[in-house]
């Protein structure tokens, strides 16, 4: 039988389609280098069963391609930069909150904490309990997570302080309901300083240290007072700090801030 060849421009256009065309019968060999562009590609015609494994190396990706807000899943090891966390992590280390003022109200909350917060920053600058012709001391509450102030008698307090001549005051409070300055009564008492508070489980409980120093620029003779003590009572997620004075009257000024890590 003869064979006879037909050219191209013997054919009609359309004339062999892909069911003219047996599976297999165009192999690698007949197409002319850079013959099949991404014109002759349909759309989805590529999918993922047509991948050889390893097919896609780094060199295959353009530069910027991943978006790891929406390409990446799981935890990054730390073997390989990461957290090794899929949550709870706090960028920078320390979250503060805005500045809130003490000044026209008797007690002022921050809120927001989280519950993986493990350590509560305090910083006080210029807060005034007292105005002018009053009486009254600095108080200092935990907010627990269901946002109630603890008002209980499961804080402990202590004071230790100096003066210029090297005389050394100290206080403590038993069992108390609040965080307190108590003997710092005089409308002049003006505090700055920075207090910590650290989560701390033990024995069955959860215990908020306190540990801090501030000093009182209404009286310069004294040195820097340092205030400590716990708190049984907020449990293991308190939402926050309220900072109040003893009397409930307002606060004459100042400002305050809360951070945590």
């Amino acid at each position: 039988m003869a064979v006879t060849r037909v050219s191209t421009d013997g054919l009609a256009d359309s004339a062999v389609n892909s069911a003219k065309i047996g599976v297999d019968v165009i192999t690698d060999a007949d197409l002319a280098n850079n013959s099949v562009t991404v014109n002759e590609i349909s759309d989805n015609a590529v999918t993922t069963t047509k991948l050889a494994n390893n097919a896609i190396t780094d060199a295959k990706i353009a530069n910027s391609t991943l978006d790891l807000t929406t390409k990446v899943t799981g935890a990054l090891p730390v073997a390989n930069g990461g957290t090794a966390l899929t949550s709870g992590f706090i960028n920078g280390g320390i979250i503060q909150s805005s500045a809130v003022s003490t000044t026209g109200a008797a007690n002022f909350n921050i809120t927001g904490i989280p519950a993986h917060a493990q350590k509560i920053i305090v910083n006080l600058y210029a807060v005034k309990p007292a105005a002018s012709g009053t009486s009254r001391y600095l108080e200092m509450r935990l907010i627990d997570e269901s946002g109630n102030q603890v008002n209980t008698t499961t804080h402990f307090n202590h004071q230790n302080y100096n003066n210029h001549n090297a005389a050394t005051y100290t206080s403590y409070s038993n069992a108390v309901n609040s965080f307190r300055l108590d003997g710092w009564t005089a409308a002049a008492n003006t505090w700055y300083g920075t207090l910590y508070l650290e989560y701390y489980t033990g024995f069955g409980n959860n215990t908020w240290q306190l540990k801090g120093k501030l000093w009182n620029s209404g009286y310069t003779a004294y040195g820097p007072v340092n205030w400590s003590g716990f708190c049984s009572g907020a449990g293991a997620n308190p939402s926050g700090i309220r900072l109040m004075t003893s009397t409930g009257g307002n606060f004459d000024s100042g400002q305050f801030t809360v951070s945590y890590l």
